[in-house]
């Protein structure tokens, strides 16, 4: 590794803060296909919940809601 580096990935994440109805949904599915990129949303908790063993419920529950 070179000085500066901390040995991860040059991984882009871009999370959007949304509220009830602002339409960020669309805009995230949106830049995700104008970056040529996976928008990830309901299908990350399923992810989380196959990866951690743990029921898909329960990531549900504890997502966020308007």
């Amino acid at each position: 590794m070179q000085k500066g580096e901390c040995g991860m990935t040059n991984n882009l994440i871009i999370t959007i803060g949304r509220q009830c109805g602002s339409g960020g949904k669309l805009i995230g599915e949106m830049l995700a296909e104008k970056m040529g990129v996976k928008c990830y949303d309901k299908e990350l908790l399923a992810m989380a919940a196959k990866h951690s063993g743990l029921c898909e419920e329960l990531f549900e529950k504890h997502d966020e809601r308007p």
